[in-house]
């Protein structure tokens, strides 16, 4: 009895023979590495969750960039209806 599997690539229309063992290990390997994927997007995630929600201490670069992009959104808010208004009704 054959111990092995084959396993089938289709970009290079070429068969492989893996031993169970290493097939298993081919297995966990791309399931840690998926892990650390799902890992790294949920820190980069909460880091601009953080810079946006005053994570930081209003100090450097970024927190003034961030401040000065909360101003702009907050007076487009209030003035984009007003100008709309303005534009298209009167």
């Amino acid at each position: 009895m054959n111990d092995t599997r084959h396993e089938f690539d289709l970009g290079t229309a070429e068969a492989t023979a893996y031993t169970p063992s290493q097939t298993y290990l081919r297995a966990v390997a791309r399931i840690e590495d998926e892990k650390r994927e799902r890992e790294r997007i949920g820190y980069a995630s909460m880091a601009v969750a953080s810079a946006m929600g005053g994570g930081y201490d209003r100090k450097g670069a970024m927190a003034v960039a961030a401040t000065w992009a909360q101003r702009f959104c907050i007076l487009f808010a209030f003035s984009a209806p007003s100008i709309l208004m303005i534009l298209y009704v009167l």
